[in-house]
């Protein structure tokens, strides 16, 4: 239902208000012309044969998951390096798509214990804030890569030499190279 301008509206107020809400009808048309789009490529993609390996490789084509690594399915990876102590980084993958422009990462604290599930700091970029979520492992923060603090982007740069932090103790559940390639997979199809 329209209702006419209040008085005090000249009659060029009311043309430019009437234009601004036609504009954002055809803004609005637009998006859900985009939505449907996207609706139909998801359910397109769902219905493919596509096999697990066949998407592996393509993805392994865009990003870098190195295949001796474990990896979160918050965009993690973990490396073990020796016993039982691991290193903690964020993917190729998480560092271009998910988080973009690394601006701050917020380190644990040596000394600090976690649990599986828990969040252990942060990564602030231009475009969001994400947890350093501790996804299928735990134990206690053993070193922090410091360099962060004054280069929070060598994240973006080299993502697998920038590491995060190191942690003595254990994995409860982690996902090969090739779960994790799938899993990104179903976020490009």
């Amino acid at each position: 239902m329209c209702f006419p301008p209040p008085a005090s509206f000249t009659n060029l107020n009311y043309k430019i208000m009437k234009k601004q809400n036609i504009t954002k009808l055809v803004v609005a048309a637009g998006v859900l012309a985009l939505l449907a789009t996207a609706v139909s490529n998801a359910s397109e993609a769902t219905s493919d044969n596509t096999s697990s390996s066949a998407v592996f490789s393509h993805i392994r084509s865009t990003y870098n998951i190195p295949s001796d690594l474990m990896y979160t399915t918050t965009h993690f990876w973990v490396m073990s390096i020796g016993g039982d102590l691991y290193r903690v980084g964020l993917t190729d993958f998480g560092q271009e798509d998910i988080v973009g422009d690394v601006v701050f990462v917020d380190l644990p604290a040596v000394d600090d214990t976690f649990e599986s599930g828990e969040s252990v700091g942060s990564i602030e970029s231009i475009k969001c804030v994400i947890d350093l979520t501790a996804d299928g492992f735990y134990g206690t923060v053993t070193e922090i890569n410091e360099a962060l603090d004054d280069s929070p982007g060598n994240i973006n740069s080299d993502p697998y030499a920038s590491w995060i932090f190191e942690f003595r103790g254990g994995i409860v559940s982690l996902l090969d190279a090739e779960a994790y390639g799938n899993l990104i997979g179903n976020y490009r199809r």
